[in-house]
């Protein structure tokens, strides 16, 4: 009888590992997926900002534009008024 209660004392203490050894790996497996889930945010705000960027520069760049044609408009109104 002393011999079948440690076995089964065994056996609990091997479902209890296991049950640990299960529990480890899921936290594991969370703790991954938060990580993976944090980078790839990071990664989205990243590209944001580098829209953001692109669009002001486009921006600029059409201001820039704007700003030569009306200085060359000006630019040839004056030449016509000298003639």
């Amino acid at each position: 009888m002393f011999v079948v209660a440690k076995i089964d004392l065994g056996r609990k203490e091997g479902r209890k590992g296991e049950k640990e050894r299960v529990r480890k790996k899921e936290r594991k497996s969370q703790t991954e997926l938060l990580e993976f889930k944090n980078s790839l945010q990071e990664y989205q705000n990243t590209v944001g900002s580098l829209k953001n960027r692109l669009n002001q520069a486009e921006e600029r760049i059409l201001e820039v534009k704007d700003w030569s044609f009306e200085l060359i408009q000006s630019y040839k109104n004056k030449e016509k008024r000298i003639f």
